[in-house]
């Protein structure tokens, strides 16, 4: 029984009770009285059988009850979002190009500040290089 399936779980609930109604009928017939019926060791692991399957189709319902309300939540988080760039609308599409061609010249900035670097430290390089170690070959 370590199905998660609805329908499975519903097929071995129904399986299990229309077991325990046939025990409980064939032992009455026999001229067992109630208590004897209770007592007895299939009847008892037929009802908790029957008790589990009911349990884990109740824990079914309540996952898929929360799973509900999870998707209901992300749709109006969606849909407020779409709301609030609407209403956003051209300005906050200026404000983002703005900020796009402000980025740009920073990076075009930085770049030629690593170019001048570099320049810088590839003639210093070479002159320690013939230094050191003479002509270079």
């Amino acid at each position: 029984m370590g199905s998660k399936s609805r329908a499975i779980r519903g097929e071995q609930r129904g399986r299990t009770e229309a077991e325990l109604k046939g025990l409980v009928t064939r032992l009455r017939g026999e001229g067992l009285s109630e208590s004897d019926i209770n007592r007895h060791a299939t009847v008892r692991k037929l009802r908790a059988e029957a008790g589990r399957a009911r349990a884990r189709l109740s824990a079914i319902d309540a996952k898929e009850a929360l799973n509900a309300q999870l998707a209901e939540r992300k749709v109006a988080k969606l849909e407020a979002a779409k709301s609030a760039s609407k209403k956003k609308g051209k300005k906050g599409a200026d404000k983002d190009k703005t900020k796009d061609k402000a980025k740009d010249k920073d990076k075009s900035k930085d770049k030629a500040k690593d170019k001048d670097k570099d320049k810088t430290k590839g003639g210093a390089e070479q002159g320690k290089g013939k230094a050191k170690g003479g002509a270079e070959a």
